[in-house]
């Protein structure tokens, strides 16, 4: 992937890499339900590195115009189809997280790997492939709000169908 930076919201994105990780496709029984992704601060400051494992259906098409707020994280010239990356800014999210404040609600900076899919007429369920992706962001503007997790979301756009993960920063021994 060549090493380009996208600037979202006061957010410097640098995509490291977009790997399918499978060399058999995966079966719809044997996919996880939501995306699996870690989140951690580098040595440089202000530097966090998210590491994405998804499950994408094999043979996603090009996503349409009209996506915003991202941008490709398979260029199309090297592959007819390709995955996006989207920041959809901060969100408020209810968990199980014991909090003693605000009703276990944890602000999270919102990222979607957004790809479209349609299943034909004579596809009872569809095969996957296993992608990890790698990206940092830097916070560069000075008043962007401070959050406590990132949520990755997998989006088809077609049907209308979301999976997602909170994930929170490990510190210390954790």
């Amino acid at each position: 992937m060549p090493k380009t930076k996208f600037i979202i919201a006061g957010l410097q994105f640098e995509p490291k890499f977009c790997k399918k990780i499978n060399t058999t496709l995966i079966e719809s029984w044997e996919i996880s339900a939501n995306p699996l992704s870690n989140i951690y601060k580098t040595q440089k400051e202000g530097v966090y590195t998210v590491n994405i494992i998804v499950h994408i259906p094999h043979g996603c098409i090009v996503i349409p115009n009209g996506v915003q707020s991202g941008f490709d994280l398979i260029p199309k010239t090297e592959h007819k189809n390709t995955l996006f990356f989207q920041y959809n800014g901060v969100s408020s999210i209810t968990t199980s997280i014991n909090k003693p404040d605000d009703h276990n609600n944890v602000l999270c900076r919102d990222f979607g790997i957004v790809y479209e899919y349609e299943l034909s007429e004579n596809e009872h369920s569809p095969m996957y492939d296993l992608y990890h992706i790698q990206i940092d962001y830097t916070i560069i503007q000075k008043s962007a709000l401070s959050v406590e997790a990132i949520l990755v979301q997998d989006t088809n756009l077609d049907p209308e169908t979301d999976r997602g993960t909170v994930t929170a920063v490990r510190t210390g021994g954790q």
